[in-house]
């Protein structure tokens, strides 16, 4: 790293970078976590090399290719502390897992743990495995946060050591011949958690098990990998994430005393039917072609981490956001009046690396559905242009803040778009269109039906008034007296019946009480203009014996103050 890029300051960052990245400028992108974030640099080189491609497919693919993603998988190599023959290219975790669950070779007394946190992709993976058999037993380990890596570590141990001690159960034939799997996060999706994964992969050598490590986020947002020295037995990173590679570039690390497990890519390589002359090692050909795709995107490797280096680097980069997530998840959980998701340990930002989590203040009774995320993801999106993931964890709705370069302090205004809309959106949803609380529905009718009793009080003290002004007040009783008590009796039936019949506003004209209703609103409206036409009358009457009544306009004044036409 020269010179200039160790000078630098976090000036260079946050608005500064944001030209630099393929965003809408209006847009606020606290997601990079979901999908990645393409800067033009990088952009530039995947257009560069297509073209050189379709200039000469076959150059390229049968002379070329190879050297390049050789040259990428050394890069990366050198990046996480591996030996670059360990390391091959492959489009996405998933298919990395997957690879590697398919495999694996599965007895029918085998174990396979994986995290409730894991993520829906890889949890649906592991689930398909029961379709063919042999499978392994399926068991999970427990994740709920906030907590401290010491808790997590402690836990971790005591599920793998307990799934072990299942092998006492087994015959004298069969015990102690099965294989026990543990599948777990580096860091974690959702809720966005930095894992002790390194501590882990010991305790699983400790125990006599297999580790698979899903790093889907930890090339850049992590440093110090060092995958040799801490020697995993499968460990899978996504590029395009984190490190800004094009979408579609991911890492497969599988030490030498494991590559005979892997025989097949997925879909199976040109490379097992027929071994090339390259000199590579049968895994390495494994993954050299898997039929048509985008060959570029890994190749676009090298130019992202070009355009991280001419930043400053990793470390310059990951500090950067790193404190910028924990200043802005301090900043958004005091606008909620909520908290951080921060470890209890001595160490409480131990779970935060470019991700933070805050609380959202919600009902915890208030689950997630499908309607519900699409209503987020609709106004969030569409409407608002700023996106951060929400999701439930731990009886608790909370939102995932990603934080890129192109972030920063300032701009993070967009939490506070964020904060209204959250609040506005999950209130309608919970009072209106899937009340989920018989709480708050009885609130609502409450509120109803004090709203209906002050306008009929109101009612009543100008009936009142109009009895002591005009000369014929048993017309006025006869009148008035009937559409009071209408509206009263009116005034709570209506709020019940509307709670108990409709959950949802687009359901009022289905109704069976529509008759009440109406009865309501017409009872309502003629009592008002009874009141104010015969108050009116009666102040004419009198006009002519106010002294002080010289002018329209004061007349007018006494109108008003009298029938309280501003209060209406």
């Amino acid at each position: 790293m020269d010179s200039s890029n160790e000078n630098r300051d976090e000036s260079s960052f946050g608005h500064a970078v944001l030209s630099q990245f393929c965003l809408d400028p209006s847009y606020i992108n606290l997601n990079v976590g979901s999908f990645g974030c393409l800067p033009h640099a990088v952009r530039i080189a995947y257009d560069q090399l297509s073209l050189e491609l379709e200039a000469m497919p076959d150059l390229f693919i049968r002379r070329k290719m190879a050297s390049q993603v050789t040259q990428v998988r050394t890069l990366l190599a050198t990046h996480t502390g591996a030996t670059v023959d360990n390391c091959v290219m492959i489009p996405s975790v998933a298919h990395g897992i997957n690879t590697i669950l398919r495999n694996f070779p599965w007895n029918e007394n085998d174990k396979l743990i994986i995290a409730s946190t894991t993520f829906h992709t890889i949890s649906r993976a592991v689930d398909c495995l029961s379709f063919t058999d042999p499978h392994p037993t399926v068991s999970t380990f427990e994740c709920l946060f906030p907590t401290s890596h010491t808790e997590i570590l402690n836990n971790f141990r005591k599920c793998v050591q307990s799934t072990k001690a299942a092998d006492s159960s087994a015959s004298v034939e069969t015990r102690g011949q099965y294989h026990t799997v543990v599948l777990f996060d580096s860091i974690i999706s959702m809720p966005g958690v930095c894992m002790p994964w390194k501590e882990m992969v010991r305790i699983c050598k400790d125990e006599g098990v297999w580790s698979i490590v899903d790093a889907a986020h930890s090339l850049g947002q992590e440093l110090n990998i060092e995958l040799d020295d801490t020697d995993p037995d499968f460990w899978v990173a996504n590029c395009n994430k984190w490190l800004s590679s094009k979408r579609g570039s991911a890492l497969l690390y599988v030490p030498l005393r494991n590559q005979d497990i892997i025989k097949y890519s997925f879909p199976p390589g040109i490379g097992a039917a027929s071994p090339s002359n390259t000199g590579v090692s049968a895994f390495v050909g494994e993954f050299h072609w898997n039929g048509s795709k985008d060959i570029i995107t890994a190749l676009t490797v090298k130019a992202a981490l070009e355009f991280r280096s001419s930043h400053g680097g990793e470390e310059r980069i990951i500090n950067y956001c790193h404190n910028l997530a924990m200043s802005g998840g301090k900043y958004l959980a005091d606008m909620l009046g909520t908290e951080v998701m921060l470890s209890p340990s001595g160490n409480p930002d131990e779970l935060v690396g470019n991700m933070v989590n805050v609380a959202i203040p919600l009902p915890p009774a208030l689950k997630p559905s499908a309607d519900l995320m699409r209503r987020i993801d609709k106004t969030l999106l569409e409407e608002k242009k700023v996106y951060a993931a929400v999701f439930y964890h731990n009886r608790r709705w909370w939102t995932r803040v990603s934080v890129h370069i192109f972030n920063e302090v300032l701009s993070l205004w967009g939490l506070d778009v964020f904060h209204q809309f959250i609040v506005g959106a999950f209130v309608y949803h919970y009072l209106i269109t899937a009340p989920g609380s018989r709480l708050l529905d009885w609130t609502f009718v409450a509120n109803l039906v004090l709203e209906l009793l002050l306008s009929n009080i109101i009612q009543i003290f100008y009936a009142v008034r109009l009895w002591k002004l005009t000369p014929k007040p048993k017309l006025v009783f006869l009148a008035v007296v009937p559409l009071i008590i209408n509206n009263l009796f009116l005034g709570i039936y209506v709020p019940v019946n509307l709670s108990n019949q409709v959950a949802d506003v687009s359901k009022i004209a289905d109704i069976n009480f529509k008759w009440a209703v109406i009865t309501l609103l017409a009872g309502t409206s003629a009592l008002d203009f009874i009141l104010s036409t015969s108050l009116i009358h009666a102040l004419i009457r009198m006009g002519s014996q106010m002294r002080w009544a010289t002018s329209s306009l004061q007349v007018v004044a006494a109108f008003v103050a009298n029938t309280g036409f501003l209060a209406r």
